[in-house]
């Protein structure tokens, strides 16, 4: 038994219920980049990104047996600048390339607008003639949104012809991260570790197709962002090419694991699978005809 408040709007008498959170939208970003080499061996890149889009969070809350229901709807606008920066370093030895770079992402607060609505209602459905339905809608309220830190850092090493091994390292700072001037409880800094690869049989062989085929494979493993919680994943993927020039389609199965920490009430442990489907399309879009 529970006596649930969704801010004023509250369940009276004390009863049993059962919650229900949905959430929808997302961020896109658009954006701008350079780069330009400052000595034989290293290059210096950055991006300036805007960002855009918007977040839905809905909360339900139903008594048992079915009497009241509890509805609260926030959404969230959010646009504005940021940018990121790095440097990449690479090292020819006889028979293979070594690669080291790092990037940086710097905390930012970004504009953001937000709404919440909140309705009672005697039965799943709001009628607004009934006079024990109650509902509240809050001004529009404009803050900022501060995103964190980001950096990271990776090696590789590779022979140009047939394979590539990579390593990396990311960090997100969500300690310092907030919303309407105060800190998002739950939440730790976050560490992933990332080791992957590929490898080409023959790229150049025109009579084998599959000699062609890129293969790849990846995993990850990271802890932070929410409290007491581990992620593992593993990908496996496939490279194809579409024609004899360097446009390929791109399939990947992904498996992976978020494992909370026994020190957590009622822990619960998900497995997920993913497929990833994607084209890189490298093309001459524009070539000039030469008439001889």
């Amino acid at each position: 038994q529970t006596n649930r408040t969704i801010n004023s709007i509250s369940l009276d008498p004390l009863a049993e219920s059962t919650t229900i959170i949905e959430g929808s939208g997302g961020i896109n970003k658009f954006l701008l980049g350079t780069s330009f080499k400052i000595l034989k061996n290293l290059s210096f890149g950055a991006n300036i990104n805007y960002l855009f889009g918007s977040i839905e969070r809905e909360e339900h809350l139903y008594t048992n047996p079915l009497q009241w229901h509890l509805r609260e709807i926030n959404a969230k606008f959010i646009r504005g600048f940021n940018f990121d920066f790095g440097l990449l370093y690479f090292h020819l030895m006889e028979d293979y390339k070594f690669n080291m770079g790092f990037s940086v992402r710097p905390a930012k607060e970004i504009n953001t607008q937000s709404q919440t609505v909140r309705v009672r209602s005697l039965g799943e459905i709001y009628y607004p003639a009934n006079p024990d339905n109650e509902i509240q809608i809050d001004e529009v309220s404009n803050h900022q949104t501060n995103f964190p830190l980001e950096s990271s850092v990776g090696i590789s090493i590779e022979d140009n012809k047939k394979w590539l091994l990579g390593l990396d390292y990311k960090y997100i700072n969500w300690d310092n991260y907030y919303e309407l001037g105060k800190n998002t409880c739950c939440m730790q800094n976050s560490h992933e570790f990332i080791f992957g690869g590929f490898f080409t049989p023959k790229k150049d062989d025109i009579y084998n197709y599959f000699n062609r085929v890129q293969y790849r494979f990846g995993l990850s493993y990271s802890s932070g962002y929410l409290d007491y919680i581990n992620h593992f994943s593993g990908t496996l993927g496939l490279a194809l090419p579409i024609n004899r020039v360097v446009s390929t389609l791109n399939i990947a199965l992904k498996y992976g694991v978020m494992s909370p920490s026994e020190l957590m009430v009622n822990p619960i442990k998900e497995q997920y699978f993913s497929i990833y489907l994607s084209m890189t399309l490298n093309e001459k879009w524009f070539q000039k005809i030469k008439i001889q």
